[in-house]
């Protein structure tokens, strides 16, 4: 079966937890998309991104100078993501568990609403 995610987070990539989305999508922006059955988890200093395809992250991050950590399911890679952005994906698709202790609390919020 398929991992997808579908969720709204703020426009703005400094918006921390706990944004209170308007009407109107004028502060907040719809995501979607799947994960593969296999992914790769990338050193893109300052975090570790997933990534379906090792050129660019779930969060849209260009991976082109980042370094392959590892290539594995969903849930391997997921363990070892600590951007906040593919963290709030993963958590959505059901693969990253948001009350891990690496869980950001960013991808806690947005993830699970």
């Amino acid at each position: 079966m398929e991992k997808t995610y579908n969720l709204r987070l703020p426009k703005l990539a400094q918006a921390g937890p706990g944004l209170v989305f308007t009407d109107s999508p004028r502060n907040w922006v719809a995501k979607r998309g799947s994960l593969g059955r296999l992914m790769v988890a990338m050193d893109s200093p300052p975090c570790v991104h997933a990534s379906n395809t090792g050129e660019k992250s779930l969060c849209g991050e260009p991976l082109m100078q980042a370094e392959t950590l590892l290539h594995g399911t969903p849930e391997v890679v997921a363990s070892l993501a600590t951007c906040p952005f593919c963290q709030a994906r993963l958590v959505n698709a059901g693969v990253l568990d948001p009350e891990a202790p690496h869980v950001q609390e960013y991808a806690r919020d947005y993830g699970t609403r």
